[in-house]
């Protein structure tokens, strides 16, 4: 069985989970990035020996999921889908889901365009389990307002775990811990703040126009910083980014091209990959195979939120280098995305927004 192949962690999870599912119907793991969800799911479904149904946000997690089933031959009757599948279901078909459910990254099940196929499930099917995978189970920007049981009136980001486990939590796994019993190896984390040459030149332009072509002098101080801080972004990119294969978190496509233009005038030999919504699939099926190949020359691939969650990356496609362009004062988000990254080798982080300090974990390093 796979959970035979399992860290003692993990197996400690597993045991946890089933334990909880014998006087509870809804259940949680929080565990960090990369330490294995998807496999303990796997593991549970194949112990428990019933029908399930696994909730993910993406199709590229459906495929890594199938993939795994087949690497450890894992015997389970277990169906997939995506959170945007399930929300188009017809009331005919949700009918006919599953009674037991993994719902990965489940703090997406609380938001609003999820949460109607989810409550539904509920009314329906009152025995319906449910299991949750997260890292992050707050959303950052959604808010609620409850009673507890003491009688005190609770506002706050929303938890899912509240929400929707009856604050069951079966098992957590911290960054801290993972990093600790060297599950995952520490990254060496450089944070500078940067801003594009482009970027300069596009703040000029509004400000000729806003001023009448004459800038004052305090403004042109600040696009002077501005012009010094896109300087040492290119001096610190030649340092440390010299070889192997490099994941780029850009916040929109609009920068994304920006950014490759500016990184091929850097790196003119360097292979150059981008992924993202605007793509066709084909497009997409093909940079992800690139990406895939083993070798140490020098290659960027550029993101927009596709690789933000929910992915493992397998050893032929482990990154050695993460560059931080996505400004964001959500923890959910960097720790997402640093999950990305992180595996049993060490992995470079250019922080050029300043993340860690936004989101509180300057601790960790």
């Amino acid at each position: 069985m796979l959970y035979d192949l399992l860290h003692d962690y993990q197996k400690k999870a597993d045991q946890n989970v089933l334990e909880s599912l014998k006087t509870s119907n809804a259940t949680c793991l929080i565990q960090a990035p990369n330490t294995g969800k998807t496999l303990e799911a796997l593991s549970i479904a194949e112990i428990l020996k019933e029908k399930a149904l696994y909730i993910t946000i993406s199709n590229d997690i459906i495929h890594q999921a199938e993939e795994n089933i087949k690497k450890f031959n894992v015997n389970v009757d277990m169906e997939f889908i995506t959170y945007h599948k399930l929300m188009r279901l017809s009331e005919r078909k949700l009918r006919k889901l599953p009674k037991v459910l993994f719902i990965d990254e489940c703090q997406h099940i609380e938001a609003p365009e999820f949460k109607k196929p989810m409550d539904y499930l509920e009314s329906i099917h009152p025995d319906l389990k449910k299991i949750g995978l997260t890292a992050t189970p707050i959303r950052d920007f959604d808010y609620t307002e409850y009673i507890d049981e003491e009688g005190n009136n609770i506002k706050g980001k929303k938890d899912v775990v509240h929400e929707r486990f009856n604050d069951n939590v079966a098992f957590t796994y911290k960054l801290e811990e993972a990093l600790n019993d060297g599950v995952i190896a520490p990254p060496t984390y450089i944070r500078v703040y940067h801003v594009l040459k482009n970027t300069v030149k596009d703040y000029e332009k509004k400000f000729l126009q806003k001023y009448h072509g004459e800038i004052p002098e305090d403004v042109k101080r600040l696009l002077n910083k501005l012009a010094t801080y896109s300087s040492q972004e290119s001096d610190i990119l030649k340092k440390y980014v010299t070889k192997g294969k490099v994941l780029v978190f850009c916040t929109n496509i609009t920068e994304l091209k920006k950014t490759i233009t500016h990184y091929q005038m850097l790196y003119p030999d360097a292979t150059i990959l981008e992924y993202h919504s605007d793509q066709t699939k084909k497009e997409q099926h093909q940079a992800m195979s690139q990406i895939r190949r083993k070798t140490e020359e020098l290659t960027f691939f550029f993101v927009v939120d596709k690789f933000s969650e929910g992915i493992h990356f397998p050893s032929d496609l482990s990154f050695d280098t993460g560059i931080f362009l996505r400004p964001t004062k959500s923890y959910r988000i960097f720790i997402q995305q640093l999950g990305r990254l992180l595996s049993l080798k060490n992995v470079l982080i250019l922080d050029f927004v300043d993340r860690i300090s936004e989101t509180g974990m300057e601790k960790l390093y």
